[in-house]
């Protein structure tokens, strides 16, 4: 399964006990756990779940790894050493957060993307949590940027009544203007993953600003709209 009971189990047993203890208190067993809660993945993709065990040890234990990783922009796959800081499942997906020897820099990777793994003697090096929120939590969505923007969104008064209650970032601002609709302010730091999201909405939404976000969006929708012409 994707979360690797073998590995995390132990992890995960304080939890397994309060779920439990909620079961029984309404009169549920651990039978109907499957029946009753369900965990839905759109998106999901195929991991290597030996791969995906010797990253969650190597971070756990604090020791460098040696991985082949499938660079998907480029097609390109690169053997690099990291310092796992920590795993995160994001929208179905797990990816780990290191430092990147060979780029001498923070950088987060796709686990489905690493083609192998091996831990190394070494131990990993160490990284302030401060510096790594900075550099890859600021902004929107997974991927991480140098350059943080704040982008202006307008939803339709049609899509404002499920908007005004998502949150999209932790900093975000929003408000319901005059006519129904939802103005959201977000900031981010790599426009494709914002971009993919908009384009979900189509008529439902307006890119007011940065300027470069706006004209990304238009030609992400002219793009779209030749594809049937």
């Amino acid at each position: 399964s994707q979360m690797a009971p073998s590995l995390l189990g132990p992890k995960l047993a304080p939890l397994e006990k309060k779920l439990e203890e909620l079961l029984n208190k309404h009169g549920l067993s651990t039978r109907d756990l499957g029946r009753r809660i369900k965990l839905l993945y759109a998106g999901k993709r195929q991991m290597n779940s030996t791969v995906f065990e010797t990253v969650a040890h190597a971070t756990f234990d604090r020791r460098r790894l040696a991985v082949r990783h499938l660079n998907r922009s480029t097609s390109e796959t690169i053997e690099r050493e990291i310092s796992p800081i920590d795993i995160t499942l994001y929208r179905g997906n797990w990816y780990v957060n290191a430092w990147c020897h060979l780029r001498d820099d923070l950088r987060r990777f796709a686990v489905d993307a690493i083609e192998h793994a091996t831990i190394l003697a070494e131990q990993a090096q160490e990284v302030d949590e401060v510096c790594v929120e900075q550099a890859l939590g600021a902004g929107y969505g997974i991927f991480s940027g140098k350059r943080m923007q704040r982008a202006q969104l307008c939803f339709t008064p049609e899509r404002a009544n499920w908007v005004k209650s998502e949150e999209w970032h932790p900093e975000q601002v929003g408000r319901l203007l005059a006519d129904g609709s939802y103005q959201l302010e977000v900031p981010y730091t790599d426009e494709r993953e914002i971009l993919a999201d908009l384009m979900r909405y189509g008529s439902g939404v307006e890119v007011l600003k940065p300027p470069a976000l706006r004209i990304a969006m238009k030609k992400a929708l002219h793009e779209a709209l030749g594809t049937y012409l």
